[in-house]
This record gives structure tokens, C-alpha cells and sequence, in this order.
């Protein structure tokens, strides 16, 4: 799916990094941690140059904050969900309500 993604968008297009988020997602849950946090500190780097403060940031964040929680490392985990937090308040407070939840729920349970 990567690769498709990358020669059919592009490196940078939108759905192109969500789908690299979605990969965090399976190296944190196969014990990839480190490969997991740093795969995704440059993503959700690549994500705010490109979309700025979007849902799809803080949704990469998440994923990032969950790799670092799985392995042992909460402080920076909630450094990063506050940081995704903060960008859900510049939103406005109707919208994206699952990206809500997401970070409320993780802050929760770092």
C-alpha cells in the first residue's frame, strides 16, 4: 500500500502519510518501537510541513504517542499528545470529534 500510494500521489500528498501513519501503527504493535517513534517523528515532521494543523496530524501524533507508550517512554508520549491536543484547539470545537476522543483517551492512559 505504501508504495502504491507513493508512485500513484506522491511522496507528500495527503494520503500518502496517512497511510505511512497506519504503519506505526503495526511497528509499535510488532515490537518495532524504535523504528516506530523514529519513522514517526519525521512523519508527523513531513505531515505539519505539508498540511499544517489538520486532524491527520494529530491522528500520526497518536500513533506516535502510542509507539513511545509501548515502549516505556511516557513522558515524551504525553509531550506529544498535549502537542496534538493543541492543535485540536485551534480547531474549531465541532469538528473532528473521533480525533478528540482519540487524544483525550491516550492522555488518559499515559
Amino acid at each position: 500500500g505504501q508504495e502504491i500510494a507513493r508512485v500513484g500521489f506522491g511522496e507528500s500528498h495527503p494520503q500518502t502519510l496517512r497511510i505511512d501513519g497506519l504503519v506505526l501503527t503495526v511497528l509499535a504493535d510488532m515490537g518495532d518501537w524504535e523504528r516506530a517513534i523514529t519513522e514517526g517523528r519525521a512523519l508527523v515532521e513531513m505531515q505539519r510541513a505539508a498540511l499544517g494543523v489538520h486532524p491527520d496530524v494529530v491522528i500520526t501524533s497518536v500513533h506516535l504517542a502510542n509507539a513511545l507508550r509501548k515502549g516505556q517512554r511516557h513522558e515524551e508520549a504525553l509531550e506529544i499528545l498535549r502537542d496534538a491536543e493543541s492543535m485540536l484547539d485551534r480547531l474549531p470545537p465541532e469538528t473532528f470529534p473521533d480525533q478528540r476522543v482519540a487524544v483525550t483517551s491516550n492522555i488518559a492512559r499515559t
